[in-house]
């Protein structure tokens, strides 16, 4: 199979068995770095290129790819617009019926025991929008707003949370004409869903605010006209459609999970250089001893590991070591100034990342959930013919991953920093100078400062 491959702002392709182990990949990119083979992307093929939303299938590497690439189209299925339709048409017809609904002819929050008629939906709507819209500080990376857009996308795509098909069809083709709001950073509520940034995303489907299209921001309203799409007419409940979800924490939390699954992969291929550089010891990595336990990730480390060292001429055969050792064998206690095995640092690599591995395994699948879930209150379902208030808007499963996710990055920190101090003590560098300075020692510093502020920042 081919893979498009996104890297420092470039496509490439590489071909891979269909079933592929992660040292395979690692050690292609290996050797991809140490040829400098670089490749320009195929713009045809990526045009063809596009994403159909069901609200179910959606992927955080779907996310994170279409994040990132303005080329990448999104689409639905007439089905799914079918199932669009029917959850409004459900509404209308409670409405009809004269049922009471949240935020649809009841005031939100704190007046949620107002009744509102339904001339006024228009205006509540749109006042929730303005009330909710309170973020401050710099904006949001264009990648994670539109991270944002999609997920919201394919929230409502699952036909529950009664939006109508035309305003629907307009926050789809403002994603696909590569207008993205401008959405202060700072500022959310989590317990009660992403309320204040996709208040912001609701403000430029209705023509308020600002955007950014082509790499400059301007009005909303100015955006819209410019791609050719008209405002949203926000009709009843559709501002709380719009923005009461999670789908801003997960948007986010998508890219940051396809980051960390790439951050691990190379943290293996680092993890050999500086098993080369030390010198240490390559049969604590054998897969074989790696089965004794049989955690998937740690197997996984080890396995790449393995691979990625089978041709080193720098890593030290243990047996080597041994039969060296061997030599100073007599009846009294011997130093040697010689070790059988390496320190926790390097020998415990499979121990430590392996779990790092499989939380963010973990997390992917929390976050995966959360992206192909109805996350609004109230939810209308047609094929129970029935209108739930409900707390699906809370962001407590998102919260709890990101921090394991955090947990994942503290121990990984705590990792390199260890490695880092066996390069600067010349008594644990495999006879390397002390800070890697080996002209003028004393006089100049080598990387003395970087290890100092290194320790500071893992702190």
């Amino acid at each position: 199979m081919r893979f498009l491959i996104y890297y420092k702002n470039n496509y490439f392709y590489i071909s891979l068995p269909r079933e592929v182990d992660d040292s395979i990949i690692l050690r292609k990119v290996k050797n991809a770095c140490r040829q400098k083979i670089y490749r320009k992307k195929d713009k045809k093929l990526r045009e063809k290129a596009q994403i159909v939303l069901d609200g179910r299938r959606l992927t955080t590497s779907d996310v994170f790819k279409a994040a990132i690439d303005f080329d990448l189209k999104v689409v639905i299925t007439q089905e799914t617009a079918n199932c669009i339709e029917a959850s409004r048409q459900t509404l209308n017809n409670f409405i009809e019926e004269g049922r009471i609904i949240y935020g649809v002819n009841t005031g939100v929050g704190g007046f949620v025991d107002w009744l509102i008629p339904e001339s006024d939906s228009e205006t509540l709507q749109k006042n929730l929008i303005s009330a909710v819209a309170t973020n401050v500080g710099a904006y949001l990376d264009d990648s994670i707003s539109r991270a944002a857009i999609l997920v919201r996308l394919n929230s409502l795509a699952r036909g529950t949370s009664a939006i109508s098909i035309e305003n629907f069809n307009k926050l789809l083709n403002i994603y696909n004409a590569g207008i993205v709001p401008c959405i202060p950073s700072k500022g959310s509520l989590g317990a009660s869903g992403d309320l204040g940034p996709l208040a912001y995303m609701a403000l430029v489907g209705i023509g308020e605010w600002k955007a950014k299209y082509k790499g400059k921001i301007t009005s909303s309203k100015e955006a819209l006209k410019k791609a050719g799409i008209e405002p949203m007419k926000l009709g009843l409940k559709e501002g709380l459609s719009l923005v009461n979800g999670t789908s801003m924490m997960t948007g986010l939390s998508a890219i940051l999970v396809e980051q960390a699954t790439s951050l691990i992969k190379t943290y293996d291929i680092i993890s050999c250089l500086t098993f080369e550089s030390l010198n240490v010891k390559k049969n604590p990595f054998n897969p074989v001893v790696h089965q004794q336990k049989p955690h998937q990730g740690q197997l996984q480390t080890a396995k790449n590991i393995w691979s990625l060292l089978e041709d080193s001429k720098m890593i030290v055969n243990e047996e080597e070591v041994e039969e060296h050792l061997q030599s100073y064998l007599n009846d009294k206690p011997t130093p040697t100034g010689f070790s059988i095995e390496d320190a926790y640092s390097i020998r415990c690599t499979p121990q430590i990342i392996g779990p790092i591995r499989d939380t963010i395994r973990w997390v992917q699948s929390i976050v995966m959930d959360e992206i192909n879930s109805s996350n609004d209150n109230p939810l209308v379902l047609p094929q129970h013919k029935e209108v739930f208030h409900n707390g699906h808007f809370h962001g407590q499963y998102i919260s709890m991953a990101m921090d394991y996710l955090s947990i994942c990055f503290t121990t990984l920190s705590n990792l390199s920093d260890r490695r880092i101090d066996r390069f600067m003590d010349h008594h644990n560098s495999n006879h390397l100078p002390p800070f890697l300075c080996k002209e003028s020692p004393g006089l100049r510093l080598g990387l003395m400062g970087g290890a100092i502020y290194g320790n500071i920042f893992n702190s």
